[in-house]
């Protein structure tokens, strides 16, 4: 049965006295659910942006309202170098989803790409929205296709239907996650929950890559 969503602000904050909480065997349904995600990570295609040691994976369509409200809200700490975030595309929401979520992936740059459709997001006349141009169906490969279909499979095989949709490890060691883009002041105290890797050793931290 599909769960009905919670309010960005309201599921933010029941997560944040979660975190507080020991981890346990019995943990809540929406932290299990995280870990799950965490789990089936790498069967999907990301890019990174940023080089902090905090990680943050985000799947957003590039014709949602939210999830450009959330790529604004997360400028600061990306920009500092306090968070890296790992974008996971899918192309659902309107007709020109799939094409626009293409030419984000197979662009030379994706981190540039993303920011060109959302620095120009809702300019459109015809089609309000991202502002990247779309693929035609012709011009988008069949690994675009794949990957595509791979990372929306995250969401379909957990029943979560919605984006912005974020997880990562927390500092207690589990799972973490939340919808939507809560108000500046909730987003703060979530990313203060995230867990940093350990730097490598001779190696520079995490930067712009794609996988």
């Amino acid at each position: 049965m599909r769960r009905p969503p919670l309010p960005a602000a309201a599921l933010a904050g029941a997560l944040l006295l979660l975190a507080a909480l020991p981890a346990r065997a019995d943990m809540h349904p929406t932290r299990l659910l995280a870990e799950r995600l965490l789990a089936e990570v790498d069967d999907t295609t990301w890019f990174a942006e940023g080089t902090g040691r905090k990680v943050l994976y985000i799947v957003i369509d590039p014709n949602c309202p939210y999830c450009h409200k959330l790529w604004e809200r997360l400028r600061g700490p990306v920009e500092r170098g306090e968070l890296q975030v790992r974008w996971i595309i899918v192309g659902y929401l309107t007709s020109t989803s799939l094409g626009k979520a293409a030419a984000i992936l197979q662009a030379e740059d994706p981190v540039a790409a993303l920011r060109v459709n959302e620095e120009d997001f809702g300019f459109r006349d015809e089609d309000p929205g991202g502002g990247i141009e779309p693929l035609s169906e012709e011009a988008i490969r069949d690994e675009t296709r794949l990957a595509l279909a791979a990372n929306l499979a995250l969401m379909q095989n957990n029943n979560l239907f919605g984006v912005p949709l974020a997880f990562f490890r927390a500092a207690d060691g589990r799972g973490f996650m939340f919808e939507g883009a809560p108000p500046p002041d909730i987003l703060r105290q979530i990313l203060s929950l995230i867990a940093e890797e350990p730097a490598a050793s001779g190696q520079d931290p995490p930067g712009s890559e794609t996988r």
